[in-house]
């Protein structure tokens, strides 16, 4: 199962001690399931617990992809790709610094499309984090999100895109078959039992060296059909040494 969200209730799940410690550098992943478009809907926000102060991903009302920050003004995303509804697809956001923010996405067709966000901004301190709306509850969004996970590093040292190999690694495989990236996790949650922290179950949730993390479920997220990912996909303490090129 994914974490379902409906869009006219303004759905989310909120962790209000966040993990992610400053916004540069942070990573965030997840696959990602619109059932609606035409609108801005925010899939990630990590915040101060408004939408003025944030970093993000999101779809926008032209029906693409996007990556910002806000900082006090107007939010201008670098968009990218085609948003289709009702297909799965696997979206990272690495925002590396105040001038470099990336984002990747594995589409539906197999191919890859990735944006770069330049403008200047630097946000105030991240308190939150938030799936489904921003910081503020708005611009919900309407699907499934599966396999979230986030870790206070950029996960590629040269600062540049991301290699295609290492995005369909991270898609098909998992953060946790990449041990580099497995290491600094700090919070890991699969949606495949509960959308909340009441459903933790072993192999299902990982919280990394902050400890146990508390989502709360607001206005009634349910679950949904899981991505359909290949049996080597690694979970928390297993251990694959298969890369998929």
């Amino acid at each position: 199962m994914a974490a379902s969200f409906d869009n006219a209730s303004l759905q989310r799940l909120v962790n209000s001690a966040s993990p992610i410690t400053a916004y540069y550098p942070h990573t965030a992943a997840c696959w990602v399931y619109p059932t609606t478009t035409g609108a801005d809907r925010i899939i990630y926000a990590a915040s101060n617990g408004t939408s003025s102060q944030s970093c993000l991903l999101e779809q926008s009302s032209s029906n693409q992809w996007g990556i910002a920050a806000v900082a006090g003004g107007t939010l201008n995303p670098t968009l990218v790709g085609t948003v289709t509804a009702n297909a799965w697809f696997f979206v990272i956001g690495r925002f590396i610094s105040a001038t470099n923010r990336r984002l990747a996405v594995l589409q539906p067709d197999g191919s890859t499309v990735h944006a770069q966000n330049t403008l200047s901004r630097n946000p105030t301190a991240p308190t939150t984090l938030t799936l489904g709306t921003n910081g503020s509850g708005t611009s919900a969004f309407g699907g499934r999100i599966g396999e979230f996970w986030c870790t206070n590093t950029d996960i590629q040292a040269d600062n540049a895109q991301l290699q295609d190999w290492m995005l369909r690694q991270l898609a098909y495989g998992g953060p946790f078959s990449v041990p580099h990236i497995a290491k600094d996790i700090v919070d890991y949650r699969s949606f495949r039992v509960f959308p909340e922290s009441r459903g933790d179950r072993v192999g299902e949730v990982y919280h990394g060296r902050f400890g146990r993390q508390t989502w709360t479920n607001t206005n009634g997220v349910t679950i949904g059909a899981h991505p359909p990912l290949p049996y080597w996909y690694a979970r928390p303490g297993q251990v694959r040494s298969q890369l998929v090129i």
